[in-house]
């Protein structure tokens, strides 16, 4: 197993040397929240859940905070930290091989190369979480997922992407991760190529100037298309998603992923990444019926659903009951889209955004809403740090 490599070779065989083999059986607690931080963990195979526990009258209220994989590490508090106690609680959800490095195995290391030892740790540094944990360093992630297709999740994206540019006058990518069948490059007519399977075959750096490359500008957005090919998505990894991602929060005020419905390992990986979570839907039974399930799931793997929102479309006259429905099973906010089927084909045809070719809709005023609520209130999160006072340290 390679971990963390982006680095050179032989500082990945230093990083190897220093590590300790360590077996968690499922279910068991790694470390809890709170407790003194003195090693960090790379995942060789396996599973863990990060979370928070809390604790409710008639039992346990634990929130998910991130579910990560092979090659994921966590815990890096121990060695960047400045409190060096561990945020969250971590406990394997299958049986999981991991490799520990501990403060004073790095501490070895670095006597051992402080050039290798010093790269590591910047390496480190640079960890997808850290950067999305900084709300200076970072863009805001909207997603939008739905638990089925068909339900207009794409022309909502999209048209949010561009009026969220236009009323943020900031920069807005936009991220199409639906990887089998995505087709935002066909609801604006655009080339199919280059797009996110190009770039990961093309690009050993998946740094923001070559991302940017590979984008497409349309009425002020970057949007990255999906892979023409449904096969090609196998090209896209793990760590490669989380790479380009990370890049695009570094990069954009404002990052909109569209997310498939059919959920793996890339949409658990999205979920966990998203700011806003909007759950998109249709006003009819199937869409409750899988809603309700999703809920369970939700509630099985410990989501704080404070980050959630419902968003329900092609509403009408006819619908005040499937609203209030949808209300009381997420428990949250719901914001509702007009169904407008004469423009919207309209729009299609002329591969326009429906608020660019019907301004004055009661969907485009639909949208404004909603986008003028997301730039209302934009959750922030704890900073992390530390990370060149602890550098210092080793050369003090």
């Amino acid at each position: 197993m390679i971990f963390l490599n982006r680095l050179p070779e032989e500082d990945r065989k230093l990083l190897h040397k220093h590590l300790t083999p360590f077996d968690a059986k499922r279910g068991e607690a790694i470390y809890h929240g709170g407790s003194g931080a003195d090693a960090m963990f790379f995942i060789e195979s396996g599973s863990v859940r990060l979370l928070s526990e809390q604790t409710k009258e008639g039992g346990s209220a634990d929130q998910t905070f991130s579910i990560l994989r092979a090659e994921d590490f966590f815990g890096e508090e121990a060695i960047i930290g400045e409190k060096n106690r561990y945020q969250h609680t971590a406990k394997a959800l299958e049986n999981t091989r991991l490799q520990v490095l501990s403060r004073k195995a790095f501490e070895d290391m670095m006597a051992d190369s402080i050039p290798g030892g010093t790269r590591v740790l910047l390496e480190i540094s640079r960890s997808y979480r850290e950067v999305l944990e900084d709300p200076e360093m970072r863009g805001k992630v909207v997603l939008f997922y739905g638990p089925r297709d068909g339900g207009g999740r794409t022309t909502l994206a999209i048209n949010t992407a561009i009026m969220l540019a236009r009323h943020s006058q900031k920069p807005v990518a936009y991220l199409d991760a639906d990887f089998q069948l995505g087709n935002a490059s066909q609801t604006l007519k655009g080339p199919r190529s280059p797009n996110i399977s190009t770039l990961i075959q093309t690009e050993v750096k998946l740094s923001l100037d070559r991302i940017k490359a590979a984008m497409h500008t349309h009425h002020g957005v970057d949007f990255l298309w999906g892979p023409y090919l449904p096969q090609d998505a196998e090209i896209i990894t793990r760590d490669a998603l989380r790479r380009i991602l990370a890049e695009l929060c570094r990069g954009y005020a404002w990052v909109v992923v569209e997310c498939k419905s059919h959920i793996d390992d890339h949409t658990l990986q999205l979920w966990d990444r998203a700011d806003r979570f909007l759950l998109v839907g249709t006003p009819d039974l199937g869409f409750f019926d899988r809603l309700q399930r999703l809920m369970r799931l939700f509630d099985s793997l410990g989501y704080n659903l404070e980050r959630f929102e419902g968003v329900l479309t092609l509403t009408g006259a006819d619908t005040a009951e499937y609203l209030d429905q949808f209300r009381k099973v997420l428990k949250r906010p719901v914001f509702t889209f007009h169904s407008v089927p004469l423009l919207s084909r309209q729009a299609e045809v002329a591969g326009q955004p429906l608020v660019l070719q019907a301004p004055d809709s009661d969907y485009t005023r639909d949208v404004e809403g909603f986008v003028h609520s997301l730039l209302g209130k934009q959750p922030g999160a704890p900073k992390q740090g530390g990370i060149f006072a602890r550098l210092a340290s080793f050369f003090g």
